[in-house]
């Protein structure tokens, strides 16, 4: 998979966009119109409801990675620390 636009992301203009700051290699006419959008289109037509996750996905794929190297970590349950592994992997098209 290839590098996933950089974050943060948030909710544009429109509420049903989630669009980022850094442009998204997104080879769509249109998807960088930031005077519509409000950023570089990340998705649309995104439900109320899954906004506010779908604009977290970068800084929570950011925490998961960051708590595999702490001390914490290697204190959980292998089953914990299989499921952070195993959401890592899904976020970067990997799954196992």
């Amino acid at each position: 998979m290839t590098e996933h636009t950089k974050g943060p992301w948030r909710r544009g203009k429109i509420s049903q966009v989630i669009v980022s700051g850094c442009k998204n290699g997104l080879n769509i006419p249109g998807a960088d119109n930031w005077g519509y959008y409000g950023g570089y289109l990340i998705a649309e037509s995104v439900s109320k409801v899954n906004a506010p996750l779908i604009a977290a996905a970068p800084e929570l794929l950011e925490a998961l990675e960051n708590i595999t190297g702490e001390a914490a970590f290697t204190g959980l349950p292998e089953e914990k620390q299989q499921d952070i592994y195993t959401a890592i992997a899904k976020a970067k098209g990997n799954e196992r």
